[in-house]
């Protein structure tokens, strides 16, 4: 059985959807957080090291059968952590319509994670909010032509933990640093959808952690 470390920040950023795939998976996994504070002394030591591919996070290891996968990218990361728990899909038609959304989760991660740091958190929450228009309303297509309420097929996948993600984390980031807000009522099956992922018992729990 193969088990998993993810590095990452003490924080969401591109780090929540690696922890909640493996979670929602079943995985044996570790969760190791880094201070920020700690993260330029430890960068300067990771030219070296045999293990860090490159020297950022999140960094993904993967350990089976005595051989050892290491991941330091994020969505390769996500993508590969998604086919060994059995979430990327059951066909070939489904797997790469996974694929396919997690870029879509990656644009919006590029919009709503600088909000965090930002001076100017309106505008960069306009921006997210502009970027959800145009996506969301290719989320809401999808979604109008599915039976199970999932993005892929009849069961969860990483492209519903992955949405469901960016649009929790996006929401959290907008409320805390603008005066803007996520509203999804002009998206109502996303909306539906979105609360359906966080009625998942597994990830439930996690939140209620």
């Amino acid at each position: 059985m193969a088990t998993f470390k993810v590095t990452y920040f003490a924080m969401p950023g591109r780090g929540e959807v690696l922890r909640l795939t493996l979670e929602v998976g079943g995985a044996k996994w570790e969760d190791n957080r880094v201070a920020m504070e700690d993260w330029g002394k430890m960068k300067a030591g990771l030219a070296n090291d045999p293990v860090f591919k490159f020297p950022w996070l999140p960094h993904l290891e993967v350990v089976e059968g005595g051989s050892t996968v290491v991941v330091s990218q994020s969505i390769p990361a996500l993508r590969f952590v998604a086919r060994k728990l059995g979430l990327d899909g059951s066909s070939d038609a489904e797997k790469v319509l996974v694929d396919s959304i997690l870029i879509i989760y990656d644009d919006f991660l590029k919009l709503y994670v600088p909000i965090t740091f930002s001076s100017k958190p309106d505008e960069d929450a306009e921006k997210f909010l502009k970027g959800l228009e145009t996506q969301g309303a290719y989320l809401e297509r999808l979604l109008s032509h599915s039976k199970s309420g999932f993005l892929v097929g009849s069961k969860l996948t990483a492209a519903d933990i992955a949405i469901f993600v960016a649009l929790r984390e996006a929401s959290n980031n907008l409320t805390q640093k603008s005066k803007l807000k996520v509203d999804l009522s002009k998206f109502p099956k996303l909306k539906a959808h979105h609360e359906k992922i966080a009625a998942v018992p597994k990830i439930k729990a996690y939140y209620s952690k």
